[in-house]
């Protein structure tokens, strides 16, 4: 991977970002404001939009950046993509979510980075900075902002919890599963412990408000009948922080 050239040329199999990803957002608002969700947008005419000559590295790289993550395509002219569309002009509760999670899994480099640590800590700028440049042929120069990018990104994306971990599945599972807010979920559900390998005997009502769940004698959760949305977040955040580290 070469070092980005000051030139009009546009690299189409870039695996890496130059801007983080909010940043790339906000640059593709400008493309849908003057039409890029219906369709092509001309090179110039949105240069000039976010006021910048379109022959200068500053624009070429955000242009750049926003295809690599997937929120514009085209050459010359641009649109928004399915996942631009979806952010820009959601259609459910979850749209924009969902296609926040999907563009920062689009560049290739933030892929292989997830899939390395996804439910472990993330390791220092330093140390994925050297796994960018080993193993995805980063340049040097650009190997520790890459890095940084990426824990910006995941920062926006709600994938990092407040121990550094990485939790780009469970922010997956838990966005597309959500319920309208404040309504209660149906105590009944298990299927959320039965991937986790856990087999739950039916939920018991002890007493008035109250429902037990148990498996043998090793888990036993109680939670309230009906549980809300609030307190289910609650209880996937504390379950996903209980997890192990390593490969058990």
């Amino acid at each position: 991977m070469n070092k980005p050239e000051n030139n009009d040329q546009e690299r189409k199999d870039a695996a890496y970002p130059y801007y983080d990803l909010e940043a790339c957002i906000k640059f593709t608002s400008n493309l849908k404001d003057i039409g890029g969700s219906k369709g092509g947008v001309k090179k110039s005419l949105l240069a000039k939009k976010v006021g910048l000559a379109e022959s200068t590295p500053s624009f070429f790289q955000r242009l750049s950046a926003a295809k690599v993550f997937g929120i514009i395509e085209g050459w010359g002219s641009y649109t928004l993509t399915e996942s631009g569309r979806k952010y820009f002009y959601p259609q459910s509760d979850n749209d924009k979510n969902e296609a926040v999670l999907t563009m920062f899994l689009t560049p290739p480099a933030f892929e292989f980075i997830v899939k390395r640590f996804d439910g472990d800590k993330l390791p220092t700028t330093e140390i994925m900075g050297n796994i960018f440049h080993q193993e995805l042929s980063v340049p040097d120069s650009w190997k520790d902002r890459v890095a940084q990018i990426f824990t910006r990104s995941a920062h926006f994306a709600g994938i990092i919890d407040t121990g550094g971990f990485l939790r780009y599945d469970a922010a997956v599972h838990t966005r597309t599963t959500e319920t309208p807010e404040n309504q209660p979920i149906p105590a009944t559900k298990t299927e959320g412990f039965a991937e986790v390998g856990v087999k739950l005997s039916a939920p018991q009502t002890a007493k008035s408000g109250i429902t037990t769940w148990s498996h043998g004698d090793k888990i036993k959760v109680q939670t309230p009948d009906p549980i809300t949305k609030e307190i289910w977040e609650k209880l996937n955040a504390y379950v996903q922080i209980l997890k192990p580290s390593g490969n058990e």
